[in-house]
């Protein structure tokens, strides 16, 4: 056994999440488990305001280098910090692009893939917000019947493929898009 001196020294990691008690109640269980199994890693956690005040929050803290280790934000956020780089990719040793679109929903792929790697892993929402809305005359323009339920997610993907356009180059209609009420965009 190390003499008391020699311990290792516990690390604290900062973990924001919305000032909403499920979520405080949620995170607070998984701290004490993880802590449980972690002695050396202390989980410090910050409840935020609310939704867009939390977002806002990560933006500032984010480009100037700062923020929690660990956050909760809407879906749609994480490209925009993913794409300058003030996020890290997920290990493939924690979760592998092939894993979330096997295991995970839609939104959880489309909002955190980008050139084959995982950004965020998460939780998901309740099913009660989560749904695909089409335009059926989109569908009709680019020859693409109506399917009641997409069969795996590479046909989902298919699709959206086919229901972008792009002019000049840019993106003007994406093909695919996941927005919540409740996403603060």
């Amino acid at each position: 056994m190390l003499p008391l001196s020699a311990a290792a020294k516990v690390v604290e990691i900062t973990l924001w999440c919305m000032a909403f008690q499920p979520h405080v109640d949620g995170f607070n269980y998984v701290i004490e488990e993880f802590e449980s199994t972690h002695p050396n890693i202390k989980v410090i956690l910050e409840p935020q305001p609310g939704q867009a005040d939390m977002a806002a929050k990560m933006r500032s803290s984010l480009s100037a280098g700062k923020g929690a280790h660990m956050f909760t934000t809407p879906g749609t956020t994480i490209m925009e910090w993913a794409l300058p780089g003030n996020l890290q990719p997920v290990s493939p040793g924690v979760v592998t692009t092939e894993q979330v679109k096997r295991e995970q929903l839609p939104e959880n792929y489309l909002q955190c893939h980008l050139k084959e790697q995982i950004w965020a892993i998460g939780i998901p929402d309740t099913a009660g917000d989560i749904g695909l809305a089409i335009n059926v005359d989109h569908l009709k323009e680019v020859g693409l019947p109506f399917v009641n339920k997409f069969k795996d997610m590479n046909q989902l993907l298919s699709y959206a493929k086919k229901l972008s356009v792009y002019e000049d180059g840019k993106l003007v209609r994406a093909g695919l898009s996941f927005q919540e009420p409740n996403d603060p965009m």
